[in-house]
């Protein structure tokens, strides 16, 4: 009996800090426990794999859980100890196998997940010496890795292996790969990709960089510069160019310190076999195998053919272009003209389409399989369109090996992007390929006269050990391409409307009200599970999300499914009818939900404003702020923007058609070129507490993972901007070359708390942000001031004021004019912040009791930033204790901090004093610290002289000062310690400072805190 919470005020922060988890946290701990959360409206199911009643009360003391969350999870039962801290592929399956989204366990994919567990294990403990962290700063050596290797060549073999998986066809290689990916957090550096796409983006980089002496090398270290840990489905080796290439450049690869996880149906030691020249290939087979475990799924079942398959568009004859260009008709609309086209499919070449419409493309089988074309160009057709008619497939033999070498990509680029596939054809997909046998079969087979005809010529056996092998794989997936699973899941992959009725599907009930307040809820439906699998996929296939298609939002807990489905029409569902996608009790409830009445402004609305609505509906938000609106209309016209222009503002990471986008961060070091964004970014300014880092969060995580977007603090953007000009002095220009690796890797660059202080910052920010804007870069940003009122009274700010004209210029500037500051209205307590002057005593006892009573705080000394060292008083388990003096009193700044809080997780701060002119500077960097612990999700424990209110008290503005009673001149020595410290940046920044303050002691705050850091 798990704990249900319902209605619990802790809900919608759960699911606030889940959300923000991966944004605040760079690497997730495996070693604290297993905390999986599902909340779906009103309700939350806890599953809490190990609890104590230690853990508790000291949970409960911190004020990050509430009473009934801390008294629910004591009552858990631990099933073993085996169930205790575990996470990771083995658990994810076992979790799916429990909800029935996977059948029984099979023994034989156990033991690959047994490896798969190991290397995630090893991942886990390993990810600084691996730098897997993408946002991790403290490694040198990956810092300025892609530009200096260039110049002083240096290997970083990773010391943790591989995986090399391999076995027969549908035994579920590819599903335990990406179970096992999924697992990882996405601020690694990590890339799942198809074989063939890969080797098309090395050929095509490699293309760019001819001329190098070598530039094998070069693409080695663009590809380690994006990814650590590289994943590569269906490796396989046909092509001798390929072939030739491999161990060259695996040996780079691995020299940059990649870890490969590889899919196949060969063994390695087949690889290539039987290929021109292989002797040249063998080193590299050697070489893969001493960088990875090599293990063999034996597995004899093809579970692709265990769906549920039909013929629905797999016509069978030889006179049926007439069927297939009606049905070809329905499906891109009845009264939609498909015409020829023309469409680029990679670096330059194009591909002409007989017929295309609406994502839907028809060819002849000649046209695609009877010509010079190959991976690259299917990958380039299937960014394109999603559905493929194809025309005519022959049976395959001797006389058309060529073809079936073909048919077979063509079968696996549209597997990899869950393409549909409409054809007609001469024979069942076992029969097409029948004629086409290995080495061996053919010896095995009763021996062939030697007199034939020229027509018994061409349909003998072809003989070939590829295509041979490939075959298997080619049959199962053309079944699994056929049956209602797939077409789901393509629906969902390529965001069309028909997921709205795929979702009705249901085995045992279907039931549709048309009162909106009994709306269908589907149990123990089997296509639960498939939509569960195509939501996780979703981003992985598809690189951007659709703004025009429709709002769909789905929660699926445990064995139900609540469906809201915002826009249907009748001519949709009887396409879909047709597509034999759905059962028929499916389109009797879409039949039903079309009569649903449904306001024309909630249709096709997706984006910040969307999902600001929706919080305030799920009670996760307060009543809409008419200045919030004010801002979200703001973003919302951004996002549009955004989703409309992706391809020329280049936001797609993936996207390899942008030619300029895939060599540009190497080669406008020679060649510089500006391309300004035609979309302006926006400034967002206001005062404290008014919710702009909220709605900057809310803007980005609507936008898909998959473009090249970054979230960062203002603070922590600035110190990576001087680290990487470090690395980069000598140059004649390093701020541009900064600025092109910026743009590498975001377009979209999101800064929160936009505020200049550091004449450093002041004097660097016009060129710096000149080269970013050339070189297309898109930004966002919050701040507490008006642009116009930035490093206001700053050192030599006529230097600064061109960068005030050219963040104007590109951005929107927009006010939230709020009075409210919403820190100030959490539940706020004294917890951890304590009044008064002699209570070391205390704070020592809070602290030891917060790191275990039995665990000893020894003084540290951590590596914060650019090899600069910090001692740390006292530390243990994730926490650290300071005087006050030793962390504002000395040179510290944000670029410390940050590295600070990358190794602690709570600070416990003796003796805070009360600011004024005396202690100007320590108070500048208390507000720092601040920032940067907010920024974390810190936790602090203090000892103070005073309120926030009161430690700030004294520190004011030029305006405020002006506004006072004039003081008198005659002031004793003890009064002129205390007098008023008239500065405008500290002045406009203790408003922040006290809202912060206030908010790090509510229990909202700190439940965020304890759900970010794992605890």
């Amino acid at each position: 009996m798990r704990p249900v919470l319902r209605s619990s005020s802790s809900l919608s922060r759960i699911r606030w800090a889940l959300r923000n988890q991966e944004r605040h946290s760079s690497t997730f701990s495996s070693r604290s426990r297993k905390l999986l959360i599902g909340a779906n409206q009103n309700e939350a199911l806890v599953n809490t794999n190990t609890c104590n009643s230690t853990l508790f009360s000291r949970l409960s003391f911190s004020r990050g859980l509430s009473a009934e969350a801390v008294e629910a999870a004591v009552r858990l039962t631990v099933s073993s100890s085996a169930d205790v801290n575990r996470t990771g592929p083995l658990v994810e399956y076992e979790r799916r196998i429990s909800d029935g989204e996977l059948m029984t366990g099979d023994i034989c994919q156990l033991g690959a997940l047994k490896e798969l567990q190991r290397l995630h294990d090893q991942l886990v403990e390993s990810v600084d010496t691996c730098r897997l962290d993408r946002y991790n700063t403290s490694d040198k050596s990956s810092r300025s890795r892609w530009f200096w290797s260039r110049i002083m060549p240096q290997s970083t073999v990773s010391p943790v292996k591989g995986l090399y998986l391999y076995g027969g066809v549908g035994t579920g290689k590819t599903m335990l790969m990406d179970l096992f990916f999924d697992q990882l957090p996405c601020t690694w550096k990590k890339q799942r990709i198809h074989f063939h796409d890969f080797m098309l983006t090395v050929h095509s980089r490699l293309q760019k960089h001819k001329g190098l002496s070598d530039p094998l090398e070069v693409v080695a270290q663009e590809i380690a510069h994006d990814a650590i840990l590289l994943c590569l489905d269906e490796f396989m080796v046909t092509d001798v160019a390929d072939a030739l290439i491999l161990n060259r450049l695996f040996g780079h690869l691995f020299s940059n310190g990649i870890i490969l996880v590889a899919t196949s149906n060969r063994n390695p030691d087949k690889l290539y076999e039987g290929g021109l020249q292989r002797d040249l290939f063998l080193p590299f087979i050697a070489s893969l195998k001493e960088r990875n475990v090599v293990h063999e799924i034996g597995s004899a079942v093809d579970y692709r053919k265990l769906t549920s398959a039909e013929q629905g568009f797999y016509f069978i004859g030889t006179d049926l272009s007439t069927l297939l260009k009606q049905k070809f008709q329905e499906l891109i609309g009845g009264n939609v003209v498909a015409r020829p086209q023309v469409v680029e499919v990679v670096m330059g070449r194009k591909l002409q389409v007989s017929l295309g419409a609406n994502g839907c493309a028809y060819f002849p089988f000649e046209e695609l399989c009877d010509r010079p074309l190959g991976a690259a160009d299917y990958f380039g057709l299937f960014k394109k369109f999603h559905t493929l008619a194809l025309e005519g497939v022959p049976v395959f033999g001797l006389h058309n090996r060529t073809a079936a070498y073909r048919f077979v990509t063509l079968v696996d680029v549209m597997y990899e992007n869950r393409a549909r596939l409409l054809c007609t054809a001469e024979a069942t997909p076992q029969e097409l390929l029948e004629k086409i046998v290995t080495i061996s079969d053919a010896k095995s087979m009763s021996p062939r006269t030697s007199s034939r005809s020229r027509k018994n010529d061409v349909s003998e056996l072809c003989v070939d050990n590829e295509l041979g092998f490939a075959k298997d794989r080619t049959i199962s997936r053309l079944t699994e391409m056929n049956s209602k699973e797939y077409l789901e899941q393509h629906a969902i992959t390529h965001n069309l409307s028909s997921f709205i009725v795929l979702l009705l599907v249901s085995a045992s009930i279907i039931q549709f009200c048309i009162d909106p307040q009994m709306r269908p809820v589907l149990r123990s439906s089997s296509s639960l599970s498939r939509i569960r699998w195509a939501l996780r996929n979703q981003e992985r296939y598809n690189s951007t999300i659709c703004s025009k298609s429709r709002k769909l939002l789905v929660g699926v807990h445990q064995n139900e499914a609540l469906v809201n489905a915002n826009t249907c029409n009748s001519t949709l569902f009887s396409r879909l009818s047709f597509s034999r996608g759905l059962s028929a009790e499916a389109v009797e409830a879409a039949d039903a939900a079309v009569r649903l009445t449904v306001s024309s402004s909630d249709v096709n609305r997706t984006g910040p404003l969307v999902e600001y609505e929706r919080r305030i509906s799920d009670g996760e938000l307060m009543t809409g702020d008419i200045c919030q609106l004010g801002a979200l209309k703001e973003l919302q016209r951004l996002h549009d923007q955004l989703v409309e222009s992706v391809d020329t503002c280049r936001l797609d990471r993936y996207n390899t058609s942008d030619k300029s986008s895939r060599s540009r961060w190497f080669w406008s070091r020679l060649m510089p070129q500006s391309s300004v964004s035609p979309v302006k970014g926006l400034y967002l300014y206001g005062g404290v507490g008014t919710g702009k880092t909220m709605l900057m969060d809310l803007f980005f995580d609507q936008l898909p993972c998959t473009w090249k977007k970054q979230r960062i603090h203002f603070h922590d953007f600035m110190l990576t901007v001087h680290s990487r000009l470090q690395k980069h002095k000598g140059l004649s220009d390093p701020l541009e070359v900064v600025a092109q690796e910026i743009a590498h890797d975001a377009i979209l660059l999101c800064l929160d708390e936009f505020m200049v202080t550091d004449v450093a910052d002041a004097l660097i920010l016009n060129r710096l942000f000149g080269h970013l804007f050339s070189n297309g870069i898109i930004l966002v940003a919050t701040s507490n001031r008006n642009p116009d009122k930035l490093y206001e009274g700053g050192l030599q700010r006529d230097l600064f004021l061109p960068f005030i004209a050219s963040l104007k210029e590109r951005n929107v500037v927009h006010e939230i004019g709020s009075a409210v500051d919403y820190r100030k209205l959490t539940s706020a307590e004294q917890g951890f912040y304590f009044i008064g002057t002699d209570l070391s005593t205390l704070l020592k006892q809070k602290f030891q009791e917060l790191i275990g009573g039995n665990v000893v705080a020894r003084p540290q000394v951590v590596e914060v930033v650019m090899g600069r060292k910090l001692q740390v008083s006292l530390g243990a388990n994730g926490c650290a204790y300071f005087p006050f003096e030793e962390l504002c009193d000395r040179p510290l700044g944000a670029a410390d901090y940050f590295g600070l809080f990358k190794k602690f997780h709570t600070l416990a701060l003796e003796g805070v004093p009360v600011f004024g002119l005396h202690n100007r500077t320590a108070a500048y960097r208390f507000v720092t610290l601040v920032d940067v612990m907010y920024e974390n999700r810190a936790r602090l424990l203090c000892t103070a002289e005073a309120t926030p209110q009161e430690l700030l008290e004294k520190i004011v503005t030029i305006s405020d000062a002006k506004s006072m009673s004039p003081r008198t001149s005659s002031r004793s020595r003890k009064n002129d310690v205390s007098e008023l410290c008239v500065d405008n940046e500290l002045g406009f920044a203790k408003d922040r400072t006290i809202s912060r303050l206030t908010e790090m002691n509510s229990k909202e705050y700190l439940e965020q805190h304890a759900i970010t850091h794992n605890l």
